[in-house]
């Protein structure tokens, strides 16, 4: 049996080194690690490559290291979760799934879960988003007038967000929550200091190219991985020209446009020129940055309503294992690992696959790579 860990390593830091120590401490089984790829979910390119980042995971006490499919990565925390479990499920032999909470009582979130789905909450979800507002705030004014303001606080921290939806993925698959206080800096700080850092704040320090005050908060194994990051100009250009490119009816059918949005969305990529002119034209009370970012990444990598809703038959595949554990392989749910094929093989006539592979080729470029890595790239073993 092991435990599973969605994740984004985004990069690997010291608080994501302390909750795998945690998990062993307290069930003392392989962790698993479901690991974003290419693109995460505030929908931009990953800091670090993939592969810098299994390594680095298995260096820190990680066991194995699997890619998740890069349609669940960048979509929003519902199907987010829904795509990490699914996998957790399909590779079998999974006891727990642990993840990270901002709060002294998880039990509220299990609360939050229990009840999210009811009639009350759908019925208040309903009438706050007949009036234009987000889904988010919707939610938290739902969860506040059904069961208190207490409750509802819960859901300001991004992580306890993520997990309420964990545990509500996690129903009926046999697979029990292990929540874990996180522990240092909230989500979205800023600061610098006693050891844990937001991967927020650690990130900013990369693209300002401070990269020596991040030692005390960064394993080394992983700070000495880092040698260049993507271009973020190039990012911009690409989603524009996506954009620029798509008819209404073909920015209609990406995830998350709804209610007319595609029409002011075509609007604002002729009428601006820079991508946060572009979203900033596009923004509302309704439609929050974050949605619109997901919606702008989508339309670059080719994500539409169809393959976010299928997930049905995932395959995704192994980036790295501990030798010790490299018995596990021969315990997998083969169906959904998608090894290197020989031409012609049937992995390159699976959506998912070509989507993971295609979203690999986009963040080479990047990075000033070359293609081809998603499959030519060897398994890692540490």
């Amino acid at each position: 049996m092991s435990v599973g860990l969605i994740c984004e390593f985004n990069p690997f830091h010291n608080g994501h080194k302390y909750i795998i120590e945690k998990i062993h401490e307290l069930v003392g089984q392989p962790v698993i690690c479901v690991m974003s790829g290419s693109f995460v979910q505030r929908a931009e390119p990953a800091c670090v490559d993939k592969f810098k980042r299994t390594k680095a995971a298995l260096l820190c006490g990680a066991d194995a290291v699997i890619e998740l499919p890069v349609k669940f990565a960048t979509a929003a925390a519902k199907n987010f979760a829904l795509g990490g479990v699914e996998v957790l499920k399909n590779i079998g032999g999974v006891e727990y799934l642990s993840f990270g909470v901002e709060i002294d009582e998880p039990e509220l979130l299990f609360k939050i879960a229990e009840i999210k789905s009811s009639p009350a909450i759908s019925a208040e979800i309903k009438n706050s988003l007949q009036q234009g507002i987000s889904y988010p705030t919707a939610l938290s004014r739902a969860i506040s007038a059904v069961v208190g303001e207490k409750f509802a606080r819960c859901l300001d921290e991004p992580n306890n967000v993520l997990a309420v939806e964990y545990i509500e993925a996690l129903s009926g698959s046999g697979i029990k929550p292990l929540p874990i206080r996180r522990v240092g800096c909230g989500h979205n700080d800023l600061r610098l200091a006693g050891g844990f850092a937001s991967a927020t704040a650690i990130r900013q320090k990369l693209y300002e190219g401070k990269i020596d005050s991040l030692k005390d908060f960064v394993p080394e194994v992983m700070l000495t991985e880092i040698t260049s990051l993507p271009d973020m100009s190039l990012f911009d250009s690409l989603r524009m020209f996506a954009l620029r490119k798509m008819s209404v009816s073909e920015i209609s059918s990406l995830p998350d446009v709804e209610n007319g949005l595609e029409y002011v969305i075509a609007d604002a990529v002729k009428k601006c020129v820079s991508i946060d002119d572009a979203i900033a034209y596009c923004k509302s009370k309704r439609y929050t940055y974050a949605r619109l970012k997901r919606i702008f990444l989508y339309a670059m990598l080719g994500i539409n309503k169809q393959i976010m809703c299928d997930i049905n038959n995932i395959k995704t595949r192994i980036l790295g294992i501990k030798k010790e554990f490299r018995s596990f392989l021969g315990d997998l749910n083969s169906n959904i690992i998608a090894r290197n094929p020989e031409k012609g093989s049937e992995y390159f006539d699976d959506e998912s696959v070509k989507l993971d592979a295609f979203s690999q080729d986009v963040y080479s470029l990047l990075c000033g790579q070359k293609a081809d890595r998603y499959f030519c790239s060897p398994l890692i073993v540490v």
